[in-house]
């Protein structure tokens, strides 16, 4: 998987984001391999019958947003990579084509999307131009669709340089030679009137000696006159992507060093956080919005970036975590509500919630010293909600989303909860003792009203997603033992929860609309709860199914997906920011996580990871209790496990629940077994363990894949490949 080359992926038709950190312009590469940005659509040809690369892509280093696919058989046709940089000063989209046999290549140009605002999109683009009403709201900047607007191709500097009336939207860099102006399949119109005609095709042949024939396609277009046009023309092309993957490589290298024993999973992981770093971008004030992804899902939320921004914590790269949170500070109401939506109310929780873990992760006291006064705010306004609302605890609300009702949303309450323990920590570390007792009455209080609420309500042993409503999606009310236990995870009304969220999963992953779509998210509120109960095989399978549901290049949509049905979502692009944050937190917590004040590592290891030779590593992984390193290596007759931990204050409790796989074991070293249960007696310090290794492996990719692809022919549906 993700070996540079065409690999399995679960959507039929994949997209894949490209963006400049930092720049507000983003663009996707279509299932067909055409880039698609803000104002033009850039279709590949490799000598095909055909226009376009519809090839599953590869990413060579996942840590690196580049990537690349071969056309035809083993490459016959051709090799196409993209990816995206700032060239000369122009934040652009690159496709780099490497042809075979006749060295020929080509690129077909058209605006792509709707004609008119508010137009039907064709599958896969996404809504452009889109100014939003505040900074934040859905946002592409570009140059609409206008009629008759003529497209021409100019020789220039070595290049050719194409244009739309004033404006330049893509250039050839390099020594191609053009010769001919059609390609296969394409008729074009040099001045279009309809927005899906293709309006120029260059068809080209690149010398023996540079091979590659790359394609430049800035984000914004640029004036026929700017002199970005003739730098970029001039520019080493090639060279903008070594630069852009030293950057993405240092930024990496910056955080926590993870290395793991099976490649999906590693490569899932660096994915996963490369998605959550593509879609950053800066305001003129200098302030960074945290957007889920460069295409449908250009925006922010609370919700959204709460999640991102902690996983990024958990991998040390607080730099960029802090520059989300400061963006915080915008969407927070006089009265000290923080909200992102009107009628959503989760968010108010969320964003404490997540300022308070970058200060539990850090210890940063300059950083809960400078929240103080918004967490001031903000307790103000919990404390005024909860007193005017007859029940005691936060105001209904009508999310218009997630669990689509009206009414006491218990994901609300929950993340408030979750939010006022923050705000108990950003006091505490702020040394403001007042705020400290403050925050910590508020949070005993709702907990209390909030549990009482969904024992007294729950329906069929079932926490309801509205406290004072029947009917409502699924959502919020997974919440309720992660990631604030508001009960325990054990508790018999968290479990039967589960239970039932689990009843509802199909292909392996959580659902929507009572099993209606698949949700590629949700299910993970139900695996981390079952994690810290010391459930060892829900989180694995639910690893393991998320991994089967991803794309070639690791990323994953959100919903409205029928379960066993044409794997085709149009409406709801790949990657998403979410679900890559969800999988990098479990990853971390399987890892090692923090549970009642206790640091419980290598949770729940896969079989994988146990094979003799193999070997589990992490260097500065971040943790409420200080950043720890931890390695195990896998032995015949059971393995060594090494650690260091920095403390933040004092040494906490530190464990290993011993896998359930594996029987009959004994340690020697810095450590003590009872119980299956390893208590590590130093911060720093190693044990060797020896054990017998069960029969039965549990839960390992190979197995979910074969099992998602037998459901796929037991239907007569042709499966995942």
């Amino acid at each position: 998987m993700w070996d540079g080359v065409p690999g399995y992926g679960y959507l039929t038709h994949p997209t894949d984001q490209l963006g400049v950190p930092g720049s507000e312009a983003g663009g996707i590469v279509t299932p067909e391999g055409a880039i698609f940005t803000p104002s033009v659509e850039v279709t590949p040809w490799l000598g095909a019958k055909t226009i376009g690369v519809a090839k599953r892509r590869g990413l060579p280093d996942p840590k690196v947003p580049l990537f690349a696919t071969s056309a035809g058989s083993k490459g016959t046709l051709g090799t196409a990579a993209w990816w995206a940089a700032d060239i000369a000063g122009a934040p652009s989209a690159v496709m780099a084509l490497a042809p075979n046999r006749k060295r020929e290549f080509g690129v077909a140009l058209k605006w792509g999307g709707p004609s008119k605002a508010g137009g039907r999109l064709p599958s896969y683009r996404f809504v452009r131009p889109a100014v939003p009403v505040r900074s934040g709201l859905y946002s592409q900047p570009g140059e609409p669709f206008a009629p008759g607007r003529c497209w021409q191709v100019k020789r220039r500097g070595g290049g050719y340089v194409v244009t739309r009336g004033k404006s330049v939207v893509a250039l050839i860099v390099g020594s191609a030679r053009r010769v001919s102006a059609k390609l296969p399949g394409a008729r074009t119109n040099g001045c279009t009137n309809s927005a899906k005609q293709l309006a120029i095709a260059l068809r080209l042949r690149v010398s023996p000696k540079s091979a590659i024939g790359h394609v430049v396609v800035p984000f914004l277009p640029l004036a026929t006159n700017d002199p970005r046009v003739g730098a970029i023309l001039a520019a080493d092309v090639r060279a903008t992507g070594l630069t852009m993957a030293d950057a993405f490589r240092a930024q990496r290298n910056a955080g926590s060093v993870i290395s793991l024993p099976e490649a999906a999973v590693q490569k899932a992981l660096d994915a996963s956080i490369t998605n959550m770093m593509v879609p950053r971008y800066q305001l003129p004030d200098g302030q960074w919005v945290q957007t889920v992804n460069t295409a449908q899902y250009h925006s922010f939320w609370l919700r959204d970036a709460a999640s991102i921004s902690n996983a990024l914590d958990l991998v040390g790269m607080h730099g960029l975590a802090a520059q989300n949170l400061a963006y915080y500070t915008t969407w927070q109401t006089p009265e000290g509500e923080f909200n992102s939506r009107i009628g959503q109310r989760d968010g108010h929780g969320q964003a404490l919630w997540s300022l308070g873990q970058h200060v539990r992760l850090t210890g940063d006291v300059a950083f809960a010293t400078g929240w103080l006064p918004s967490v001031v705010r903000a307790l103000d306004w919990t404390a005024a909600a909860m007193a005017a609302s007859p029940q005691g605890i936060l105001p209904p609300s009508d999310p218009g989303d997630n669990e689509l009702l009206a009414g006491l949303v218990t994901g609300d309450q929950l993340w408030a909860v979750a939010g006022l323990d923050a705000a108990v920590t950003i006091a505490t570390v702020a040394g403001d003792r007042a705020t400290q007792r403050r925050a910590t009455q508020l949070r005993d209080t709702l907990r209390e009203r909030v549990v009482a609420l969904m024992r007294s309500t729950a329906l069929g042993n079932r926490i309801r997603p509205v406290l004072d409503q029947l009917g409502g999606y699924s959502w919020g009310e997974l919440w309720a033992a992660w990631p604030y236990p508001s009960l325990s995870p054990t508790d018999p009304l968290v479990q039967s929860t589960m239970t039932a969220s689990v009843s509802e999963q199909k292909e392996g992953i959580g659902t929507y609309s009572a099993g209606a779509f698949l949700h590629t998210y949700t299910g993970f509120r139900v695996w981390q709860t079952q994690l810290r109960a010391g459930d060892q095989v829900q989180p694995l399978d639910g690893l393991y199914s998320t991994l089967t549901h991803l794309t070639s290049t690791g990323g994953g949509f959100e919903t409205y997906l029928r379960p066993y049905g044409k794997r085709d979502t149009s409406t709801n692009l790949a990657p998403h920011g979410w679900l890559a944050s969800e999988l990098t937190t479990l990853i971390h917590d399987l890892l090692v996580r923090d549970q009642d004040d206790e640091l419980v590592l290598l949770g729940a290891l896969p079989a994988a990871w146990l094979v003799p030779g193999a070997v589990t590593s992490a260097q500065r992984l971040e943790t409420a209790q200080g950043s720890i390193d931890l390695r195990f290596e896998a032995t015949e007759t059971g393995g060594v496990l090494s650690w260091s931990l920095t403390p933040r204050a004092r040494t906490p409790k530190m464990r290993w629940t011993l896998p359930t796989t594996i029987d009959g074991a004994s340690v020697v070293g810095d450590g003590t077994l009872a119980n299956r249960e390893v208590t590590l007696t130093k911060p720093v310090g190693s044990l060797t363990i020896t054990w017998r290794r069960d029969a039965a492996p549990g839960p390992s990719l190979a197995a979910t894949l074969q099992r998602l692809q037998d459901e796929y022919k037991t239907r007569g549906l042709t499966p995942p490949e």
